[in-house]
């Protein structure tokens, strides 16, 4: 069965329900009916203000999520740094319009250690610090 998610009317749908396991049976039902009074798509909302958050799982091991959000459109620069100050990897850059991102992050070449993420959106700098953990 699959649901249209921009649904606007109302729909039923029926099929056949089984519920068993290898080659043990459960329960089995007939003709089971759904209506769908519609399903409306997420808003998205511009957020206040612009906002790094901290990167999601942390510690890490190799790969985590960074998100941040800009409350307008902005010219933007998120990218990874040792703790010497050296540049790893750039992970977003250029013109993005308002809202909020996610952007994955992979350190599977990276040594073991605290990594710090910056965006750069305007006049704003917003820093984090993650842990990569092999």
């Amino acid at each position: 069965m699959s649901l249209n998610a921009n649904c606007a009317e109302t729909e039923e749908f029926t099929f056949n329900f089984d519920i068993s396991s290898e080659s043990t049976f459960f329960w089995s039902d007939t003709n089971v009916s759904f209506v769908i009074v519609g399903i409306e798509n997420e808003i998205n909302i511009i957020p206040e203000a612009y906002s790094l958050n901290q990167n999601y799982p942390n510690p890490f091991n190799p790969t985590t999520q960074i998100q941040f959000s800009l409350p307008q459109d902005s010219d933007i620069r998120l990218a990874v740094f040792d703790l010497l100050g050296r540049e790893v990897q750039v992970l977003a850059e250029g013109r993005y319009t308002a809202g909020t991102y996610s952007v994955a992050f992979d350190g599977t070449n990276l040594a073991s250690g605290v990594y710090l993420y910056q965006l750069q959106a305007g006049t704003q700098r917003l820093t984090g610090e993650m842990i990569l953990m092999k």
